[in-house]
């Protein structure tokens, strides 16, 4: 989830250019699916940038929980 976490949010065209490649729409499982990597990579970030003191990990896990509360996943 690390792209669509850490990279997607920044060059909204890699996202495009990803599915593009993908050759189709994903299903409603699979977005539901992305919803919940996205959470649990903003969980491990939270939790490993807190522990080992690492501020832009920290960063990371805090700007996916805010995508995540304004529905950009979905």
């Amino acid at each position: 989830m690390r792209l669509g976490g850490g990279l997607w949010p920044e060059h909204h065209d890699l996202r495009g250019a990803f599915f593009g490649g993908y050759g189709r729409r994903l299903s409603e499982a699979e977005e539901h699916a992305l919803v919940c990597f996205a959470a649990a990579d903003a969980a491990g970030c939270l939790a490993r940038g807190a522990l080992n003191r690492d501020r832009p990990v920290t960063g990371r896990g805090r700007r996916t929980v805010d995508r995540l509360m304004k529905g950009a996943y979905a």
